[in-house]
């Protein structure tokens, strides 16, 4: 910089403009700057000008270069960048121990207005010190300074028990917030870090509200913030596939609108999908405030108490929608504390899917079959009982002759016999049953006489 300066001041003109051109803008701007205020710039050389730089440069600084100091921190490389700024790896020179510095987009940086409400802001988040949110040591100029967080982004779909473990982290992290009085706003997977031991990192608690729009983004899902701030009726903020249908409205918020969030962000964990997309950013908020939520997309496995929850907390009606994410913490710490009720609500979830539905009626349909089929079975077996039976009635002999089928007839013979003159001989027997009496027997006109 400083030998960019002393060859501006050896130009003048087209040739200088010229020069500046192919400097970087920031520090183009800068030297120009020092150009302006020292004429030339002799009386400005009395202290080095890239001190004089750095001083000018720090209500406007938004990148970094590896190596550069900002206060008491070392740059060491870059880890990312986002609508909410930039991400570097630094060194604390004083208590040696590895941090994160955050940069504002410059359309805060040089904004005097937001800056001072940036400051004011990082203190409050600063006083924010629970274990699943990044902690925010201090601010430097336009940047915080806040933990490093080792892991990976949110991403789904994950395990029922992983995914309930991780939105309980979740919303112990917000309900400590909303205790303080702080909204995150901008609730989505891309803020959202878990650690190899699995516990999860909130980022950007409150960032929306001292950040300006930037551009409409062509990926929804890390599309920057709006507009701001959070409640200020008539703005939009937070990012679209995430925030709540009173913020794509353009109407004030407040703890209810990170709720939304949440339960958008539990559905991307259990489905590994967004719930609401579009091709546009408006198509997006279009989806927000109006798109369908079928719940029958949710895993067949999901239990009944989280699709419960996700109901209460995907209500578009601000009035009905779960009023504090403290009861979402506890239904959720309740079901990862009773897995012996894990298979009793997979059953309940059975029940309410279509395919389960399908396959319930049809269980029902087999069994009015079966039923049926015994019915008809036992009627038939009644009819043809009821005709064995008539049958064997009518083979029974009369009264007569079951005596005689009783007795028995060891020997039949016809002899001759005197009858009584009143009667008309047809045959003659004698009937032996055992050691009884012999007994005549006569036939007299068809009757049988003994």
């Amino acid at each position: 910089m400083e030998a960019l300066y002393h060859a501006a001041l050896e130009v003048s003109g087209e040739e200088r403009a010229e020069l500046l051109a192919k400097s970087d803008p920031e520090v183009r701007r800068a030297v120009e700057a020092l150009l302006a205020q020292g004429g030339s710039g002799e009386a400005l050389l009395d202290r080095p000008a890239w001190d004089q730089a750095n001083n000018l440069l720090d209500s406007v600084r938004t990148q970094f270069v590896p190596g550069e100091r900002v206060g008491s921190y070392r740059v060491e490389a870059k880890l990312g960048a986002g609508g909410m700024g930039d991400v570097y790896r630094a060194t604390d020179t004083k208590l040696e121990r590895e941090v994160a510095i955050k940069v504002l987009p410059s359309s805060v940086a040089e904004d005097p207005e937001r800056r001072i409400r940036f400051e004011r802001e990082a203190k409050v988040l600063a006083s924010l010190n629970h274990p699943n949110i990044a902690h925010i040591y201090g601010v430097e100029k336009s940047a915080f300074v806040m933990e490093l967080v080792e892991g990976e982004t949110l991403r789904g779909p994950l395990e029922i028990d992983t995914a309930i473990n991780y939105a309980k982290q979740i919303a112990d992290a917000l309900e400590a917030a909303h205790d303080r009085g702080i909204i995150h706003r901008d609730l989505k997977p891309a803020n959202i870090m878990i650690t190899p031991q699995g516990v999860v990192k909130l980022l950007d608690f409150g960032l929306a509200a001292v950040t300006q729009p930037s551009g409409e983004s062509s990926d929804v899902m890390n599309s920057p913030t709006l507009t701001e701030p959070a409640t200020t009726p008539g703005m939009i903020m937070g990012t679209a596939a995430y925030m709540s249908p009173e913020q794509a409205a353009g109407k004030s918020v407040d703890k209810r609108a990170d709720i939304w969030s949440f339960g958008v962000v539990l559905w991307e964990m259990l489905t590994g999908h967004r719930l609401f997309h579009g091709e546009t950013l408006s198509h997006t908020l279009a989806e927000v405030l109006k798109g369908t939520i079928d719940f029958n997309k949710l895993p067949q496995t999901t239990p009944s108490t989280i699709r419960e929850l996700m109901k209460r907390c995907l209500d578009r009606d601000v009035k009905t929608r779960l009023r504090d994410v403290g009861e979402a913490r506890f239904q959720l710490q309740q079901y990862l504390s009773n897995p012996a009720g894990h298979a009793e609500n997979l059953r309940g979830m059975a029940e309410q899917s279509p395919t389960a539905a399908i396959q319930k009626s049809l269980a029902r349909h087999y069994w009015v079959a079966a039923f049926a089929v015994l019915l008809v079975a036992l009627a038939a077996w009644g009819i043809w009982y009821w005709r064995a039976g008539q049958e064997l009635r009518k083979s029974i002999p009369s009264p007569f002759s079951r005596s005689i089928s009783r007795a028995r007839i060891p020997m039949l013979t016809t002899f001759p016999m005197e009858l009584p003159k009143a009667s008309t001989t047809v045959s003659r027997g004698c009937l032996a049953l055992g050691s009884s009496p012999t007994v005549s027997l006569s036939v007299i006109k068809g009757r049988p006489q003994i």
